[in-house]
């Protein structure tokens, strides 16, 4: 069972994170936006190229802070993508996060899940699911 650890407001615009953590300390965070609250957003982009913008900047982000960025799966065209952000400096402390971000009925979906008990197949199961079910 996850329990909520806090609800994080990292641009009140746009994109409102909730963390959540389970008995193993497995992390999960959830985000659920309209596409026109993104400073991004242009209305003539359709699904597959406002996720695509959407991933570059936030990959970049991760790139800025030293880590390694990896595409594990990408379904734009299906309206998401799978990508995994880790550090792989061992003088940093580790970071090893994957990512769900996808488009569904004009909203954005944004989750993640670290974990150090969690294989990536559970972890990658995981986020399709959850994006499954909303």
């Amino acid at each position: 069972m996850f329990e909520k650890l806090v609800y994080h407001l990292i641009n009140i615009k746009f994109r409102q994170l909730v963390f959540f953590q389970n008995s193993d300390l497995t992390t999960i965070s959830i985000a659920k936006n309209l596409k026109e609250k993104y400073p991004f957003y242009k209305a003539e982009q359709n699904d597959k190229e406002f996720l695509t913008e959407f991933l570059k900047r936030d990959s970049e982000y991760w790139k800025n802070q030293g880590l390694e960025i990896s595409t594990i799966e990408n379904k734009a065209e299906n309206t998401y993508v799978i990508w995994n952000a880790k550090n792989t400096n061992e003088t940093k402390p580790e970071v090893n996060t994957f990512f769900l971000f996808g488009v569904k009925n004009n909203f954005v979906y944004s989750f993640s899940i670290s974990s150090k008990v969690w294989s990536k197949e559970q972890k990658i199961e995981f986020l399709k699911n959850l994006y499954e079910s909303n």
